[in-house]
């Protein structure tokens, strides 16, 4: 019997280990591949975590009052550095790296093993930066979403009224003194002896019923014409160079990289109307003072930066008058009869000390009531009345032989007037004030509301953060190394 070999191929098993071969490492490349995607993935998370934590750090109270987001890089100590801050970022990110720390597990193992070898920040935004910058983005960025295109241009065209007029640039009493000079430099000496003792003139009226009403002005006291006798003022006094502002004009603050490139300076038009509604929303002033504070008339210190409550409220009174007097000198000066009347009176006191100088003693005239009306106007805004920008014959209130018989100052009952109100005229010195001395001094107000609280005397604004940028570098368990960059601000 014969039997016939077989024989059988073996290609496909060749072929099979081969391939299984190449698969393996293709499978072991993607899975090494994956723990290294994963590590990193990882790497960035408990980055963002980190500084997620460190940001939820805001300071409470400065949120709580002026609804400002900062890290106190103090975190409520005596001393503050950004090594501190590095400390808790560094401590939450253990957490994630470490999910042991602090906790007691029976059974435990970090798969990933991902170690934290390097941190450091790098740059940081400090409130005070760029003369306060940094602050009164943030500040801007509050208030963008409360008012719409037609309250801007509404306060844009009280703006433009007031700098067409050149309200704010008025020095009555300067312009009263030029004008008193010019009339008496006229006078030859004989007239200039019976200028000053004629008392009879014109109806009862002289020159010397003029110096007496201007000497009355300024003996009175602004104060005293312009605030109601049963009105107490505030008596607090502060020490400037206990404040930001006066450690900002030294050089004695931290110093950091500013805004963002990304973000643009908060210099426009609009950003300084926002502000000024941001500081008169979070401020007080003498119509509504600030009762948890140190200063009650926030907004006052913030306009003219004195040491005082009452310094702060006369020197705005002084600057309101200023403006409410060219205003008022402007409406005499188109006003035909009222310049008649101070035409008439001039006239007759020219003619009868034989001097021609009609037209300097009007001036002065005219200088005196416009005055004298500014003060009133002031009383009325102070007693939380409305005053017109600019006036008309139905809103004027004095008459000029009232003036000069001395009657301007008489305690009266205010009359209603629709009008601007004081906060609006406020929010017009704020729009034209030193933009740098306004967010230095809020940033005064800010230190000072926050040191009144107890436990936080220590507190600086030049110590507050808005913005960082960290760089990272952690390991994996197989040695790889990630290394990368996070910047985080306030939004």
């Amino acid at each position: 019997m014969r039997f016939k070999q077989s024989c059988q191929d073996g290609y496909l098993t060749i072929y099979l280990s081969l391939i299984f071969g190449i698969i393996l490492s293709l499978v072991l490349a993607l899975v090494e591949g994956a723990a290294i995607s994963a590590a990193r993935l990882q790497s960035e998370l408990v980055a963002d975590i980190g500084l997620d934590s460190v940001f939820a750090e805001y300071h409470r109270e400065l949120w709580e009052q002026y609804e400002l987001f900062f890290i106190d890089e103090s975190y409520g100590t005596s001393r503050g550095s950004l090594d501190k801050v590095q400390a808790h970022l560094e401590r939450y990110i253990s957490y994630n790296t470490q999910p042991q720390t602090g906790q007691s597990f029976y059974y435990h193992h970090n798969f990933l093993e991902l170690k934290n070898e390097y941190l450091n920040i790098d740059a940081a935004s400090f409130a005070t930066d760029g003369q306060g910058e940094v602050l009164k983005a943030q500040a801007i960025d509050c208030m963008k979403d409360l008012y719409g295109v037609n309250y801007l241009a509404e306060i844009k065209n009280q703006l433009q009224k007031v700098t067409e007029s050149s309200l704010t640039d008025f020095d009555v009493e300067e312009e009263i003194r030029d004008k008193r000079r010019e009339f008496e430099e006229s006078l030859g000496q004989t007239q200039r002896e019976e200028v000053f003792d004629y008392d009879d003139v014109g109806g009862g009226f002289s020159y010397r019923d003029i110096l007496d009403c201007i000497d009355k002005i300024k003996g009175k006291g602004i104060l005293n014409m312009t605030v109601e006798e049963s009105h107490q003022l505030s008596t607090v006094v502060i020490e400037r160079e206990d404040y930001v502002s006066e450690r900002m004009s030294e050089g004695n603050v931290n110093q950091g990289c500013g805004l963002p490139s990304d973000i643009d300076s908060p210099d426009g038009i609009d950003d300084e109307i926002l502000f000024g509604e941001y500081l008169l929303k979070h401020c007080g002033s003498f119509t509504e003072p600030k009762e948890e504070g140190l200063l009650a008339y926030q907004i006052e210190y913030i306009l003219c930066g004195r040491s005082s409550d009452v310094a702060n409220l006369r020197a705005t009174a002084e600057t309101l008058i200023g403006v409410r007097s060219a205003s008022n000198f402007i409406y005499l000066m188109s006003s035909k009869e009222k310049k008649m009347e101070a035409e008439l009176i001039a006239a007759v006191i020219c003619l009868l000390i034989g001097v021609d100088a009609v037209e300097s003693l009007m001036y002065l005239l005219l200088l005196i009531w416009a005055y004298a009306e500014g003060t009133h106007d002031v009383k009325i805004l102070f007693a939380g009345g409305g005053v017109p920008l600019f006036k008309s014959d139905e809103s004027w209130h004095y008459d000029l032989t009232g003036i000069l018989d001395g009657f301007f100052d008489a305690d009266e009952e205010l009359e209603e007037c629709e009008g601007m109100e004081y906060k609006d005229y406020l929010r017009v010195l704020l729009l034209v004030s030193n933009r740098e001395n306004k967010v230095a001094r809020a940033m005064d107000v800010m230190e000072m509301d926050i040191r009144f609280i107890t436990g936080k005397e220590g507190f600086r604004m030049d110590r507050c953060i808005d913005y960082i940028k960290v760089t990272f570098g952690f390991e994996g368990s197989r040695g790889e190394k990630f290394i990368f960059s996070r910047s985080m601000r306030y939004e």
